[in-house]
């Protein structure tokens, strides 16, 4: 039995390692190599900000002197900080590369996100925007368009039919409804997989089957897998040359950290004169006080050390260098190939200390882990190849439950049914991207000219697009944005189940609004698409981005006092100057196939000042019905009697927090019968505030300002100020932030002319 050590902390290295792709379970295997003399652009992308992503591979040798260029951007389509960082990294490009077009997977053809812009405010369009992006309407590339101040030329990257047909095979899956029959047979088998051994390796193998069904935690396995499995690894490298080299590199790392700052500075002290080895020396040095990469500091103390190593131990040098080529070994790999990898080992490990039978066992089981991933289409290519997919059949995955007393019993009938159809299918499915690859590489092919540079945005389950691309001509560069996992798209159904047509609440209480029934990209032609059910999202987004902005605008001009009359005036004029492409929009849509209803768009009935006239709610008609949407500032609440006027709502959405030039906002929609008379009658709530406000700052403001300034002076000073009522008091730039009173009484003090000296010769 395997002796388990405590000498393997969480590996930092591996950190360092997967630092790019922040553990991404559907990064696809791009090549590595050489950069293309013929890319012009690769000073550039050298110096993208690590908050936005990392390269993490450039084009094969044989790819120089490629005649196009393509930027690969690897897409997490559900997570929110891949999507904004989508934006960034292109924001990035459009000053440093400049690129042709953007492509994009979900939609084909021109893509016209510039009809979700329908203010001529900047501010209005970035807040719809960010509310678009964070619920899952609209994507990263989408929302750069938005809110780009340069035009973007944004194109649909797919064949209509390839999409289609994979889209039907992704529907089909689920429809299957195979997952509980498949996470049965995984458990079943988990069970004889642990039975001869500790509970040390249950823990261990608990965690490997977490680790593969979540893409998550890579690293905590992989520690656990080399305490488990020392003796064996270590003594064996050969055969696990992954893990004996993670190992290696975590045990030697401190010695080897204390021996280049030793050795770099007596270096240094021994050649005074070299002045050049003492700047390198001192930016080694230095490097240690900050984030570093061990492996750069490494190849930096070679180079150092292959000028002038005469007074340093020769074992430590060959210490040094054996450590340095093990690293590259691990750094030279891929995600995916150390993931793999890391998966074989621990299958090897298993079948030392196994019977044959229970290996036969762990390989089915470890069939039924992409199986339960694959249903999900969370498989990337290569964990479909290696988990064997294709060529496992049900006789083969259920044979050993034959001599299990009672395990079949388990099993409802017309289970094994659903695991067989549900792998078939996925198993076309994957092979069905394939097509899609070839459609996308021959559709950028006939739209990028020659010479230039293009930006493809897709998913990590695009198996070998670039190596397509590189057969055609291109140079290509893949880029996985930064990741945070926590940040996912606020969507009550999954991305997969989006992509299967499904909807979201915000979205059927809209749709019923105008309907008696019940992912593409939403900024496409409707033309595009097959069915009017496949257009309602897209329509759903325009009736949103109409009604959000509404109340963003609603909100801002409130606050730089324009009258109610002309923010009325000017809401009608906006909806006016969108009828010609609603009505164009309606119209494509009903050329689509179904018989889903006619589309209604929003019409503002009417707003209200809610929250001490800080915010605001805006009532809309959506068909036969009324929606509203509440706009506060940050971290401003509704009155008591407000929450209590809203109560009746059927339905609220989840509270959306947004951020524009400092200023935080969160958005909420209603749906239901909520009475407006109350919110009128809370006026007069809204009009003591403001009254208990103004008696409070003056109370303040008269104990506070020097005997030589009066009451009288105070009032003059308020007259002088323009401020002739309690709601001008309200909407003055001081107050119209949500600043604390203390920061403003020292202002309105500022702007009545006191100054620090006077208050100190009173004082």
């Amino acid at each position: 039995m395997p002796i388990r050590k405590n000498v393997f902390l969480p590996v930092f290295f591996f950190l360092m390692v997967c630092v790019c792709l922040s553990e991404a379970r559907d990064v696809e295997n791009y090549p590595h190599g050489e950069s293309s003399s013929a890319f012009n652009s690769a000073d550039s992308l050298a110096n993208l900000p690590k908050s936005y992503g990392k390269i993490i591979s450039q084009p094969f040798v044989s790819a120089k002197g490629s005649t196009r260029n393509l930027i690969i951007l690897v897409d997490a389509h559900s997570n929110i900080s891949v999507q904004s960082n989508l934006s960034h990294i292109l924001h990035y490009m459009q000053k440093t590369v400049s690129p042709y077009s953007v492509y994009v997977e979900g939609a084909s053809g021109t893509l016209y996100p510039e009809k979700l812009k329908m203010f001529s405010d900047s501010a209005v369009n970035h807040i719809t925007a960010q509310y678009l992006l964070k619920n899952g309407f609209i994507t990263g590339s989408e929302y750069f368009s938005l809110v780009s101040d340069v035009p973007c030329r944004l194109m649909g990257a797919e064949s209509q039919e390839a999409y289609d047909n994979n889209l039907v095979l992704l529907k089909d899956i689920y429809d299957i409804g195979a997952g509980e029959a498949v996470e049965n047979v995984i458990e079943t088998y988990s069970e004889q997989i642990c039975a001869s051994f500790d509970a040390l390796f249950a823990e261990l193998d608990n965690k490997y089957m977490q680790m593969v069904l979540s893409g998550r935690e890579l690293m905590a396995f992989c520690s656990m897998l080399n305490e488990y499995f020392y003796p064996v690894v270590s003594t064996n490298p050969d055969a696990y040359p992954v893990l004996s080299s993670i190992a290696y590199i975590t045990v030697q790392s401190p010695f080897i950290e204390m021996f280049i700052k030793k050795n770099v500075q007596s270096l240094s002290v021994n050649n005074p004169d070299d002045e050049e080895l003492k700047i390198q020396a001192a930016q080694i040095i230095e490097a240690f006080e900050q984030e570093y990469d061990l492996y750069d500091l490494v190849s930096q103390t070679r180079i150092i050390f292959s000028r002038d190593a005469s007074n340093i131990n020769a074992a430590s040098l060959r210490l040094l260098d054996e450590f340095y080529n093990k690293y590259r070994y691990i750094k030279e790999l891929s995600f995916e190939e150390c993931y793999l990898e890391i998966l074989e080992s621990y299958k090897k490990l298993y079948g030392t200390m196994a019977d044959g039978r229970s290996e036969t066992i762990f390989a089915l089981r470890n069939t039924l882990l992409g199986l339960a991933k694959g249903i999900k289409i969370q498989l990337t290519p290569h964990e479909f190849d290696y988990f064997n997919l294709a060529d496992t059949a049900i006789e083969q995955l259920i044979a050993p439950l034959f001599n299990l007393s009672d395990a079949l019993n388990e099993f409802p009938e017309g289970a094994f049914e659903k695991i067989e159809r549900a792998r078939i299918l996925t198993t076309r499915f994957y092979e069905s991207v394939e097509t899609r690859n070839e459609a996308i590489v021959k559709n950028i092919s006939a739209d990028l000219p020659v010479g230039e540079t293009g930006v493809l945005i897709i998913g990590g389950y695009h198996k070998n697009i670039a190596d397509l691309f590189e057969q055609n001509g291109f140079g290509v560069y893949a880029i996985m944005p930064a990741v945070d996992w926590e940040q996912n798209v606020r969507r009550e159904i999954s991305y997969s189940d989006q992509l299967r047509g499904k909807f979201s609440s915000l979205e059927k209480v809209i749709y019923y609004s105008w309907s008696t029934i019940v992912a593409r990209l939403v900024s496409q032609p409707l033309s595009w698409l097959s069915s009017r059910h496949d257009a309602l999202s897209p329509i759903v987004a325009r009736q949103l981005a109409l009604m959000v902005g509404t109340a963003a605008a609603i909100q801002r001009n409130a606050r730089d006092s324009m009258s109610r009359e002309s923010i009325i005036e000017y809401i009608h004029s906006i909806y006016e100057s969108q009828d010609t492409s609603f009505a164009q929009l309606t119209k494509e849509y009903l050329s689509l196939a179904g018989n889903e209803s006619v589309p209604v768009w929003p019409r503002m009935i009417d707003f209200y000042p809610v929250a001490h006239m800080q915010g605001y709610e805006v009532a809309f008609a959506v068909g036969s019905q009324t929606l509203y949407i509440e706009i506060l500032p940050e971290n401003v609440q509704l009155t008591l009697s407000e929450q209590q006027a809203l109560n009746s709502a059927e339905y609220v959405s989840a509270l959306t927090a947004i951020e524009f030039q400092g200023h935080g906002y969160t958005v909420t929609i209603r749906f239901g019968n909520v009475d407006f008379e109350e919110l009128k009658h809370t006026e007069a709530d809204l009009s003591a505030g403001r009254e208990n406000v103004l008696s409070s700052l003056s109370q303040k403001l008269r104990m506070d300002i020097p005997p030589m300034i009066s009451s009288d002076s105070v009032q003059d000073a308020v007259r002088n100020w323009n401020i002739r009522s309690f709601e001008n008091l309200w909407n003055h730039p001081l107050l119209k932030d949500g600043l604390s009173l203390p920061f403003v009484e020292t202002q309105l003090r500022a702007e009545y002319g006191e100054n620090e000296q006077e208050e100190r010769q009173v004082s």
